[in-house]
Formats: structure tokens, C-alpha cells, sequence
């Protein structure tokens, strides 16, 4: 094989140019979601050969993690895999590609970008970049390991995007200060797992809203809403292709996380992020299970809703028994190293005289 400087630049050449394509295909909303398996792989292993990172196939994903304050960061290996993840990826390009265009219509210039958390690939922004040259962008990426940075350094050398207005920098994205020359438009976060766990997607994005009040915000929204779920009528097991006739009772959300929620929250200081109270119904009967849903809006109409992804996949609500009458459920975000949603049982407050 040919190992010259030019084959190494034709080589990138060709790849920049697949790439542009892939990334067409991907923002093609003609183009269902699920239908793109093979165009997010191929990305991925282009942007696995341009920056030298390809994850072991025999590797433990926890290999390289690391324990933080304020939750796990996944290694970049990890990371790699999640963007095998189809609707996610596909979801989440989407949604940063509808934020550029919302944030090019409402100001002159360049979009400033902070990507928190970007992994080895960059998968949110990157490739965005080498594709939508219409969009003028600054960027500040970060990511708490260092090899993550490195890899990303080198694939933008070898999209011959190093000469754009790309800042990396090694952080924990949890602590990290803003810059006031480099305050964001757009600020894309996406280290989080279903229901919010473990992950620290909400210290992230509750450290960085407040730093840019004004900013938009990828994901927009994830909302946790409490569900009960006849779990036999949950996927259609006949067959036929009908599609399932779900039995499910919605509760009401547990847990809101977007820019107001996180703009709400700069006065609280202690380990816990208070949520509502549920009045919930008495039980209907064993056929049930209470379930965690997490729906996720990552820009406008740019959603992942229950099994879409790993994301949304909904998880059993952990309690030791059902409320009586006259008891709710109250819910709380613990923060910290560890951070989860947590529910309890409390009386429901009486109605007003």
C-alpha cells in the first residue's frame, strides 16, 4: 500500500468527500431514521480511519472511563459505540444541523459552538463541518480525556479543517468556565444515559446554561414521564405486522431538563434537585408495571421517543410499594458522583378549602 504524503492526502480527500455525502443522506429527512444503518456505520469507520481510533473489538467499555464529581464519563471507546446508536446519531445531527440554521437567522456572523463531551469522532459537530460549508462556525470542543482531544486534533487536520476556528481543550465539562471571548450560541451536550443516570448530563448542562443564558440548547429538552405499562401488549408479538395495541397509562412528568429548568436551578446549592409531586391513581390492577419513559427532544421536531434508542429505553420505576389514597410521588434529582432520579412516597397535599 501506498504510505506517501499524497496517498495519505488523497486518501483524506476521498474520505471528506464520502463523508459530505454520508452527512447529506443523514440530514435528509426524506430518509427514515432506520433506514440509515449502513450510512452511520460507514461514517463511523471513516472517521475511525482518519483519526487512527478504532476501539478493540474485545475491549471492556469501561476501559478508560472516568469517575467524576459529577458522574461517569464514558471512555472513548464507549463513546465510539455509542454512535453506532442509529436514531440517536441520526437524531442528534439533525437536531445540532436545525440549531446551527436557528442560530445563523438570529444574529450576524459566525455561530458559536460549545460541544461538551465530543469523544474521539466529534460525531455531533465534525462531520457537520466538513459538510455544511453554507454555516460559518467558531467552536470550542471539549472532552475530560485527553486522548479524545488528540483524535479529534488529527481528524481535523485531515479534513483540512484545522484552520477553522476550532478550539479543543481538555475539561470536565461540569466545572468548565466559558470564556468571554468564546461565549456560545449553541451549546451541544449529549453524556447521558436513559432516565438520567449515572451520566452528568444535567450538572453539565445546568454549568453551562448559566454561564449562556441565551443560548440554544442541544438536546432541547428531556423529559422523564412516569408511565404504567402493560408490558405484554408492549411489542406485537403476533407477527402479522399490525403493529401493537399498547396499553399504557401516562402519570405525568417526573423530571424536566432544558434551559429554563437549568436557569431555574442557579440558586439551588445542595446535592438534590427537588421535582414535583405526582398524585397518581390507585393501583389498576398486577397486569401493570410502573415505568420510567424518557423522551428526548434534541432540536424543534427532531425528537427520540420509548425504544427509538438507547436513550429512550424505558426503565422499571423502583419502589417498594404503590401510594394509598392520600399519598403521591414525590420525586428529587440526586447530583453528586452517582446522580439518578429518585422517587418516595409522601402524603399528597390536600386540595384547597
Amino acid at each position: 500500500m501506498d504510505s506517501s504524503p499524497d496517498a495519505d492526502s488523497r486518501r483524506s480527500t476521498d474520505a471528506t468527500v464520502r463523508i459530505e455525502s454520508l452527512v447529506r443522506s443523514l440530514l435528509d429527512e426524506r430518509n427514515p431514521t432506520f433506514s440509515l444503518r449502513p450510512e452511520v456505520l460507514e461514517l463511523l469507520q471513516h472517521l475511525g480511519r482518519l483519526t487512527g481510533y478504532v476501539r478493540p473489538a474485545d475491549e471492556p467499555l469501561d476501559v478508560g472511563e472516568t469517575a467524576t464529581t459529577q458522574g461517569l464519563a464514558i471512555s472513548p471507546g464507549h463513546a465510539v459505540i455509542c454512535g453506532e446508536d442509529v436514531a440517536r446519531t441520526v437524531v442528534f445531527l439533525r437536531g445540532v444541523s436545525a440549531a446551527l440554521d436557528a442560530a445563523t437567522r438570529a444574529k450576524p456572523g459566525a455561530v458559536e459552538v460549545l460541544y461538551a463531551g465530543c469523544g474521539p469522532y466529534a460525531l455531533l459537530l465534525v462531520p457537520l463541518l466538513a459538510a455544511r460549508s453554507d454555516v460559518a462556525v467558531r467552536a470550542t470542543l471539549i472532552d475530560i480525556h485527553s486522548e479524545s482531544i488528540e483524535r479529534v486534533r488529527h481528524l481535523l487536520r485531515m479534513l483540512d479543517l484545522e484552520n477553522a476556528a476550532v478550539r479543543l481543550e481538555v475539561a470536565d465539562a461540569a466545572d468548565y468556565r466559558i470564556a468571554a471571548d468564546r461565549r456560545p450560541d449553541l451549546i451541544v451536550a449529549e453524556v447521558m444515559q436513559a432516565a438520567l443516570g449515572k451520566e452528568p448530563q444535567v450538572a453539565v448542562t445546568r454549568n453551562l446554561v448559566q454561564q449562556a443564558p441565551d443560548a440554544l440548547l442541544v438536546p432541547e429538552q428531556v423529559r422523564i414521564d412516569v408511565v404504567l405499562v402493560d408490558l405484554s401488549k408492549e411489542f406485537d408479538l403476533s407477527g402479522d405486522g399490525s403493529g401493537p395495541e399498547r396499553d399504557r397509562i401516562e402519570l405525568g412528568t417526573a423530571f424536566r431538563l432544558d434551559r429554563d429548568r437549568a436557569l431555574a436551578w442557579a440558586g439551588e446549592k445542595g446535592p438534590v434537585l427537588e421535582g414535583p409531586v405526582l398524585e397518581v391513581p390507585a393501583w389498576p390492577g398486577g397486569r401493570y408495571d410502573a415505568m420510567l419513559f424518557t423522551r428526548i427532544r434534541a432540536f424543534g421536531d427532531h425528537r427520540l421517543e420509548a425504544y427509538d434508542s438507547g436513550l429512550t429505553s424505558p426503565r422499571p420505576l423502583a419502589l417498594d410499594r404503590w401510594p394509598v389514597a392520600g399519598e403521591g410521588l414525590r420525586f428529587r434529582y440526586r447530583l453528586g458522583a452517582r446522580p439518578e432520579l429518585q422517587a418516595g412516597i409522601v402524603r399528597a397535599t390536600p386540595p384547597p378549602a
